[in-house]
């Protein structure tokens, strides 16, 4: 037997009409996200050394392509700072905020975008915090954004080998 649920709030990126009765919830600062690379960052193979947080109202395809940036008014990238976190991941330095004059409840995901408008990564916004009211405040705290490094850039620790044994990475 199969059971119908109905759902309020968030499907995707989909905002649904709420139930009768229901409200809709938003997500609240502080928020942190995994952010994937795009098909530009793969090809690109190095990342550049400055990138500008967005908010996106549409997330894009598994390649990264059709996303749909925040339009608002006060709306700015922000430059992110980067460290390298391990290695998998680099992650930002230092807290990252962006904020906006009136509340933004269709963001759903962020992305970094280099110099020529390119975007190079994005991700899902992750929270743990929900209101009845959208959020006009988007901080990421301190090593909360982390960027999924690529294979040909993890260079922390042994690299395996086929022959058995590890060896130092760059040998």
């Amino acid at each position: 037997m199969t059971h119908s649920i109905g759902l309020c709030g968030i499907d995707g990126d989909r905002q649904l009409r709420p139930q009768e009765g229901r409200a809709i919830y938003y997500p609240q600062p502080p928020f942190s996200a995994d952010l994937t690379p795009t098909i530009w960052q793969k090809a690109a193979g190095d990342t550049p050394e400055r990138l500008y947080l967005g908010c996106l109202v549409m997330a894009p395809d598994a390649d990264g392509a059709g996303a749909v940036e925040l339009v608002a008014d006060g709306y700015r990238r922000q430059p992110v700072a980067r460290v390298n976190l391990n290695a998998t991941f680099e992650a930002n330095s230092s807290t990252v905020l962006i904020e906006l004059p009136e509340g933004a409840g269709n963001v759903r995901h962020v992305g970094l975008f280099d110099e020529a408008n390119v975007l190079r990564f994005y991700g899902r916004i992750l929270h743990a915090h929900q209101s009845d009211r959208p959020t006009k405040v988007f901080e990421f705290p301190a090593f909360k954004l982390r960027l999924k490094k690529l294979p040909s850039q993890n260079t922390v620790g042994l690299r395996p080998t086929l022959g058995g044994t590890p060896r130092p990475r760059g040998c």
